[in-house]
């Protein structure tokens, strides 16, 4: 055997995996390695106020997942990612300012544990157009 699959884990927790060699009534040295399980995504991910320059949106945290912290990503229609904020695990929202008026934005967020990731939970919102004055 030079595999095993170990299920019941929680997801995002760090696990560590110890393996020894028996052969008769000899064992080998130990050998191990510490990995973390890839965390759930969050859910319930939408704009939660919109003004001309600003975008916040919110979201439900994973369930029953481990995590170091949230990767949050805007795009805009144009093209680009801009990384906004990398190291806050107890956040439910996030508010990105200077933004431009009546522009298409896409805000992704993606839960980090360890070197793992889950998958992007994603949200496409509009800032409000500029009020235009006659």
């Amino acid at each position: 055997m030079t595999s095993y699959n170990i299920t019941g884990l929680t997801a995002g927790k760090e696990y560590t995996v110890t393996v020894t060699v028996v052969s008769g009534v000899e064992k080998s040295e130990p050998s191990d390695t510490t990995e973390n399980t890839k965390p759930e995504v969050v859910t319930d991910l939408m704009k939660n106020s919109v003004t001309t320059e600003s975008l916040e949106v919110k979201w439900t945290p994973p369930a029953g997942t481990v995590w170091d912290n949230y990767e949050i990503d805007l795009v805009p229609d144009d093209g680009g990612t801009y990384p906004m904020l990398t190291n806050n695990a107890t956040m439910t929202s996030y508010n990105i300012t200077g933004l431009t008026a009546g522009k298409e934005y896409t805000v992704t967020v993606t839960v980090v544990s360890g070197d793992e990731k889950s998958e992007p939970s994603d949200t496409t919102e509009n800032t409000k157009p500029e009020v235009v004055i006659d």
